[in-house]
């Protein structure tokens, strides 16, 4: 152990950790401290479930008016959703650069900002399973790989949970939700998802990774399945979510 920490270390020397939005030379992994001052975490106070912040009046029970309606519906969906950073700035460009441009380096910094996060949602469990977001086969060709899987990839390593990419399958090809107003959003994502083996996540609580949250319409659809198929609770964590919408 003390080798391979030695041989580490010597190989940051030699070629050392650079910031992956700027370039600098350090010698930790992730974001310099000058790009990083510029990420944002959500604004307090907000909704207890979603993490909307509050505008004006705070609602009963300290709900969003979106959660209060969900909370009213016969299929649940996730119970919590929780984001590292405001989605603006620099941790957009990230995200950008990840997502839209094939620079996969990102993966790592990225899902470092969500590991505390997940690590303390996850409450040292055994029945966690850390599930990401499925693109449907012809998105996943035409971009090459999984944004969301390589995060949760990424999460799995670090924290030694359980890693389950197959069960939740996206089973129809839907129309890009950034092309689509909120409303769109919900409707376009409707019966998208489905459950390949319940029996692998039947009363196990499933932590749902992605990138961007901004109606959470793709993560309360994923969610539903997952809770229709014996899911004892499902919480989304992203990198990032969005202002209002």
């Amino acid at each position: 152990m003390r080798t391979l920490k030695l041989l580490s270390a010597i190989a940051d020397i030699i070629v050392p950790h650079t910031c992956p939005l700027c370039a600098v030379v350090g010698y930790s992994v992730g974001f310099c401290s000058a790009c990083s001052v510029e990420f944002t975490p959500p604004a307090s106070p907000h909704c207890d479930r979603c993490q909307t912040p509050f505008t004006g009046t705070i609602h009963s029970k300290n709900l969003c008016s979106l959660c209060i309606k969900e909370a009213k519906k016969i299929s649940r969906s996730f119970s919590t959703a929780r984001s590292a950073c405001v989605y603006d700035g620099n941790i957009r460009k990230a995200i950008t650069r990840f997502k839209y441009h094939n620079q996969t380096e990102f993966s790592l910094p990225l899902a470092l900002l969500t590991q505390s996060l997940v690590s303390s949602l996850a409450n040292a469990s055994a029945d966690v399973i850390i599930m990401p977001v499925p693109l449907h086969k012809r998105r996943l060709k035409k971009r090459g790989f999984n944004q969301s899987l390589m995060l949760a990839r990424r999460l799995s390593k670090s924290l030694s949970l359980s890693l389950d990419y197959k069960t939740l399958m996206r089973v129809r090809d839907t129309t890009p939700q950034v092309e689509l107003t909120p409303k769109e959003r919900v409707e376009n994502v409707k019966n998208a998802f489905g459950v390949t083996n319940a029996a692998a996540i039947k009363d196990k609580k499933i932590i749902i990774i992605d990138d961007v949250y901004t109606t959470g319409a793709t993560l309360s659809e994923s969610a539903k399945e997952l809770m229709s198929a014996g899911a004892s609770d499902v919480i989304a964590v992203t990198v990032a979510r969005t202002a209002l919408v």
